[in-house]
């Protein structure tokens, strides 16, 4: 690509790419080019493309900047402050950049390079040892919100008490803390209270969702809990998976199904709520789906798989739960069921016509349907399928036979009475809808500009009957949003191409807008709106003017009612990242709580909206991460 330090000098590697980090269409890494010594450079592939981003220790020495590490749209590093002394017993500093030498600055000066580098809620955290600890005797966790005013030293590890806020019903919220105490809360100070101190966190607690480990049903909490048993020689003790519930008080937060004391029935996981009981897969053997009577906490086997090494999935609603039956590895077979072991049936086997069976994946419930992908005979080629729970009722709505070799279907995206489909067909996207017969299945647009070989995440929301989709890029062209109504012949783009690369996030419907986050390659990340027009997409407003954005990382727009507005996370610039409220106008964008007052980030996240209240963590120096509440008038 570029012979960065021309010459031959054995023993001595010039690049260092196991560290590199991507941002944009450059790639960044350290090397050394024999003059200015270890220091950031960057490529985009091309040698006329490749080159110095910044010296920031001139001469021979360098810097020696790491580790890499993308938030948002800047990449952090620290980097060697001084020539001439030990690395070990240096000065380093912590750095931002958006990978130009302008853009490159200096956050927070430290001793040694910074270790245990994450990115969490907006935040970077850390763990460094400040400017005066020559010794290295007092590392401390740190945080940056990307300002030097907002890079500030946790005293210890216990000021950041992690919370993990399970979820909520009936008026009332759950939450763990670090030292392993669940806790409840209505949202007043004599309504929060501890319910039971475990000494470990229940499995899954810093999860945002809790998705496998917890779920709620009624305003009752199942969650499972890791507890040391004894067991047989030679090993004295063993850790197995318990299942807990609670209704929101201390005497009825306790173990079910359990024999005897420290002997379990299962170790329960992906826990589903489903017509009054609890469906999960037992963690020993994942091949057997079970079914917990809510009230009367009964447990029956549903349903067990052959040992095929296959591990059991399922996807649920509220009256039942859709899963596929491996029984070989080309005989499968898709099954629902309501929770109860008469109602857990086979909808149907291997199709007629297919005598090398099928593989159905990507089940997706609409409605009192289901939508899924299959593969039959072996093809390399996915077709779309839609079962109403009968084998009558079960059809192939699109088949890709005769196409080319490789078709695989990414997402299915229900909106009004329509059904859309996205396919990686051969070497293009594309977009397909459907109104649930093989008739009314057609195409609608070839999603030109995308690399076929790097999906993404495919964002997409509705808006009335229109459907908007966010798709990344690598193939040098600005990611977009598109939209359709599945009438016209192709797909609108929504924004205006820039050199960006990080596609809109977030995508929120607000009435007959969609609101969400993206940066235009002038300003970072700021909240936008649009009607499906060019001259519709436009920021609702721009809270911090400059290139640094209003948020590193974007974050969810959780909604204070059924038709909004809606709560996030952002910074003005004046005040670190704090709560927000939008109804999707630059007028009804406002701040809504100033947790934390003045240039420091209280950061909140873990949003929830419950009995009139919302709920969230939020850190200040004196309390660290703990759980607020905010009543809504």
């Amino acid at each position: 690509m570029k012979d960065l330090s021309p010459g031959v000098r054995p023993g001595l590697p010039n690049v260092r790419m196991d560290g590199r980090a991507q941002l944009g269409a450059y790639t960044y890494f350290a090397a050394d080019d024999g003059i200015h010594g270890w220091e950031l450079w960057r490529t985009d592939g091309t040698p006329e493309g490749t080159s110095l981003v910044t010296d920031l220790l001139p001469g021979r020495e360098g810097s020696d900047p790491s580790p890499l590490v993308r938030m948002g749209d800047s990449l952090y590093f620290t980097a060697r402050m001084r020539p001439g002394v030990s690395a070990e017993y240096d000065l380093h500093a912590l750095w931002r950049t958006d990978g130009t030498a302008a853009g490159t600055r200096r956050l927070v000066t430290l001793m040694r390079h910074a270790w245990d580098v994450t990115v969490r809620d907006g935040l970077l955290f850390f763990r460094a040892s400040p400017q005066d600890d020559f010794f290295g005797m007092d590392p401390q966790l740190w945080r940056t919100d990307g300002a030097a005013p907002g890079t500030v030293a946790l005293t210890s590890e216990a000021m950041l008490a992690n919370i993990g806020i399970a979820g909520g019903g009936a008026g009332r919220m759950y939450f763990t803390s670090s030292d392993g105490t669940l806790w409840v809360t209505d949202g007043t100070q004599e309504g929060t209270r501890t319910l039971r101190q475990f000494g470990s966190r229940p499995v899954g607690a810093f999860d945002s969702e809790w998705s496998e480990t917890a779920a709620m049903d009624n305003g009752t909490l199942y969650f499972t809990l890791p507890q040391l048993v004894e067991s047989t020689p030679p090993y004295p003790m063993e850790t197995v998976i318990a299942l807990w519930r609670t209704d929101g008080t201390p005497e009825g937060t306790r173990q079910v199904n359990r024999k005897a004391p420290g002997v379990f029935e299962h170790e329960p996981t992906q826990l589903a709520p489903v017509n009054g009981h609890l469906l999960f897969v037992d963690e020993r053997d994942r091949q057997t789906l079970w079914s917990m009577d809510a009230r009367t906490e009964e447990v029956r086997q549903l349903t067990q798989l052959p040992n095929t090494g296959h591990s059991m999935t399922f996807v649920s609603t509220d009256t039942q739960a859709w899963f596929v039956r491996v029984l070989s590895a080309s005989q499968q077979e898709l099954w629902k069921t309501d929770g109860t072991p008469e109602g857990t049936v086979p909808v149907m086997g291997t199709p007629p016509g297919s005598p090398r069976g099928w593989s159905p994946h990507l089940l997706t419930p609409v409605g009192g349907t289901l939508y899924f992908a299959a593969r039959e005979d072996a093809e390399l080629r996915d077709s779309l399928w839609r079962t109403d729970g009968t084998a009558e009722g079960t059809v192939k709505l699109k088949s890709f036979a005769g196409g080319p070799t490789w078709v695989d279907l990414l997402g299915i995206y229900p909106v009004g009475s329509r059904v859309y489909f996205r396919a990686r067909v051969g070497n293009h996207q594309q977009l397909w809808v459907t109104d649930g017969t093989a008739a009314s299945s057609r195409f609608v647009a070839d999603l030109s500009g995308d690399d076929p070989r790097d999906p993404g995440k495919g964002e997409w929301a509705a808006v009335g009957d229109t459907l908007f989709l966010s798709l990344g890029s690598t193939s040098g062209e600005a990611p977009t949003l598109w939209k359709t109504d599945g009438r016209t012949s192709g797909v609108v783009r929504a924004l205006p191409k820039t050199d960006v690369t990080a596609p809109p996030a977030r995508l929120t419907t607000n009435g007959n807008q969609l609101l969400f986050w993206w940066t235009d390659g002038a300003s970072g990340y700021e909240l936008w709106k649009s009607d499906g027009t060019e001259a519709g997409t436009v920021p609702v407003k721009e809270l911090r003017p400059g290139a640094a954005g209003s948020v590193a990382v974007p974050g969810p727009l959780v909604p204070l009612g059924p038709q909004g507005p809606w709560v996030f996370a952002a910074s003005d610039g004046v005040t670190g990242l704090e709560l927000w409220r939008t109804d999707g106008t630059a007028g009804g964008t406002k701040p809504l709580a100033d947790v934390l007052p003045g240039p420091l980030s209280s950061a909140p996240a873990n949003l929830r909206v419950a009995g009139g209240k919302l709920f969230f963590t939020a850190w200040t120096p004196e309390t660290g991460r703990e759980p607020w509440v905010l009543p809504l008038r």
